[in-house]
């Protein structure tokens, strides 16, 4: 039997009241640093780090063309092509679209620098194959990516979300990104997907955020608007994935659907949730552990 959170009613499974409430005009809400509020093990350190390292590959794009200074990435069929493990570090207007396409136990750290990626017939990131890749957005920076309109037209095509893996991906860093789907999912992947900290503003016309396995957000500013659902796990084959847990950050999720599907749990205990959603702002077949200080029903 499902379990909804919807505006004025109560879940006989929660700890606490989950009911909703108004913000007041003058109320200012500040996100949670991660590292604070997040528990120990959560994230990796690799999900925290921002930094270049000692061997970065540089590349600057210019239109269809880039500058490339190092070794790991190359151009080729109207996209970038990543095969090894390394920092890539990115900047410039792209016409088209990041292939990381590593060994299964590569971690792979793109960091966007101030880069504008528009692909019109795929993915603007697409994580073929990898152990993880982490996005870093480069303090001070805005970075933009938008994917093609019927590149995903068949349900279980891959790739099905403007920024997708088929490993883990993570998001972090100071700076901002503006996600625009055009065909499935904002920001997509098949196993875990972890946001940690960053100003992100995500549109799609199915789900903004969608980690199969599990979603996680420690921190940072989400702007989320979902076609279907904002923020969604669906494993429905492991007791131990198929969740979403927020820690903190500010998120204001709009959806035409549900504001947080997941199937095993739902956990919000930290940050600010202000959900406005056609169906139920929260939906989940297994638990709810929600703080009531944390949600806001608009």
């Amino acid at each position: 039997m499902k379990k909804l959170i919807a505006v004025f009613s109560v879940c006989a499974l929660l700890l606490c009241s989950c009911m909703g409430r108004e913000p007041a005009e003058s109320e200012n809400y500040v996100s949670t640093p991660a590292a604070q509020a997040v528990p120990d093990g959560v994230f990796s350190d690799f999900d925290m780090e921002t930094g270049e390292g000692p061997s970065p590959v540089f590349v600057k794009f210019k239109g269809t063309d880039a500058e490339i200074k190092g070794d790991g990435a190359e151009l080729s069929d109207n996209a970038l092509k990543i095969t090894v493990a390394g920092t890539y570090v990115l900047t410039g207007f792209f016409s088209g679209g990041i292939v990381v396409e590593a060994a299964k136990e590569d971690d792979v750290h793109l960091i966007f620098n101030g880069v504008n990626i528009s692909c019109e017939n795929s993915a603007a990131v697409n994580g073929v194959s990898s152990d993880k890749i982490v996005i870093t957005l480069a303090d001070g920076t805005d970075n933009t990516v938008s994917d093609g309109f019927s590149y995903c037209a068949e349900k279980g095509d891959e790739p099905n979300a403007c920024i997708f893996s088929d490993d883990d991906m993570t998001v972090n860093g100071g700076g901002s990104l503006r996600v625009i789907g055009n065909c499935n999912n904002g920001i997509g992947t098949k196993n875990d997907l972890r946001i940690v900290s960053g100003s992100l503003t995500v549109t799609a016309p199915k789900n903004a955020l969608k980690g199969n396995d599990s979603v996680v957000i420690g921190g940072g500013e989400l702007i989320l608007q979902g076609g279907k659902d904002a923020v969604k796990s669906d494993n429905n084959t492991d007791p131990e994935r198929g969740f979403v847990a927020v820690y903190g950050g500010n998120l204001d999720i709009e959806a035409s659907d549900d504001g947080i599907q997941a199937v095993t749990s739902i956990k919000i205990v930290g940050g600010k949730v202000a959900i406005s959603a056609s169906d139920n702002s929260l939906n989940c077949d297994g638990t709810l552990d929600v703080d009531e200080n944390c949600l806001i029903i608009k």
